[in-house]
C-alpha cells in the first residue's frame, strides 16, 4: 500500500507541476496578447509587427495552456499502476524536450526573417518586427520548456526512487 500512496502523490506531483505550467504559460501568453494588440494599435514600423506577432503567437499559447491544463485536471491517477506512472512521466519529459528543440527552430526562424528583410525592401519591416518577435517568444518557450523538464526530471526520480526501495 505504501508504493500505492507514494505513486499517486508522485502522479498528483506531475500534474501539479503542469498546472502550474501551463498557468504560468497561459498568464504570459493572455498579457503578450494585451499589450501586443494595443502596442500594435499605438506603434509603426518594425515595432508594430513586432506586437502584432507576439499578440497572433501568443493567441495559439493561450489554446495550448488551456488545453495542457485540461489535460492536467482531468487525468485521473489513482488507479494508475507503476508501469503506468512511469509511462506517463517519461511522456511528459519528451513533450518538454520536443518543444525545447521545437523552440530552437523559431529562434532560427526569426533570426531567418530578419535577415530576410535585409533583402527584401518590399516587407522589410514585418519580417524584421516578426522575426524579433518570433526569436523573443522562442527564447522564452525554451526556458520554459527546460526549466518544465528539469523540475519533472525530479518526479521521475521519485518515482524510481521507489522502485529501489
Amino acid at each position: 500500500m505504501l508504493l500505492l500512496d507514494s505513486l499517486v502523490t508522485l502522479n498528483l506531483a506531475r500534474l501539479n507541476l503542469n498546472q502550474q505550467g501551463m498557468m504560468l504559460l497561459g498568464t504570459w501568453a493572455f498579457f503578450n496578447i494585451i499589450v501586443g494588440f494595443w502596442k500594435a494599435h499605438k506603434s509603426e514600423g518594425t515595432s508594430r509587427y513586432f506586437w502584432q506577432m507576439n499578440a497572433y503567437w501568443n493567441v495559439v499559447n493561450i489554446a495550448l495552456a488551456a488545453g495542457g491544463y485540461w489535460n492536467a485536471i482531468q487525468t485521473g491517477v489513482s488507479l494508475m499502476s507503476l508501469q503506468q506512472s512511469i509511462a506517463a512521466q517519461y511522456s511528459i519529459e519528451k513533450i518538454y524536450l520536443f518543444n525545447a528543440a521545437l523552440d530552437v527552430a523559431y529562434i532560427i526562424g526569426g533570426f531567418y526573417l530578419i535577415e530576410r528583410a535585409r533583402r527584401n525592401e518590399r516587407n522589410s519591416l514585418r519580417w524584421k518586427g516578426f522575426g524579433k518577435a518570433i526569436i523573443l517568444q522562442g527564447a522564452w518557450l525554451m526556458i520554459f520548456d527546460w526549466v518544465m523538464w528539469w523540475l519533472q526530471t525530479d518526479v521521475t526520480k521519485q518515482i524510481l526512487s521507489k522502485i529501489a526501495t
